[in-house]
């Protein structure tokens, strides 16, 4: 189960996100049973990032239902 986070934490992953997956626009979208999700826009794609409890980013465009995992984790500075 995540922790509530502030705004200044979720401004930090938010921040966090563009700068790793070199996203033109990114936005937190909604709070899920299955963790944090964010909409994103990369080289004009639009895309869904799911950061679960476990911190390892999940990846989907969003005209597909499957999540691929990303292979990278949110370092605990970013997301304690």
């Amino acid at each position: 189960m995540l922790p509530q986070f502030g705004r200044d934490e979720m401004d930090r992953i938010t921040d966090w996100l563009r700068i790793e997956f070199h996203l033109q626009l990114v936005c937190f979208e909604e709070r899920t049973a299955h963790g944090l999700v964010f909409h994103g826009v990369c080289h004009g794609e639009n895309v869904m990032l799911l950061v679960p409890a476990s911190q390892k980013v999940w990846l989907r465009d969003v005209m597909n239902r499957e999540w691929t995992p990303t292979g990278v984790r949110v370092p605990d500075h970013i997301m304690p």
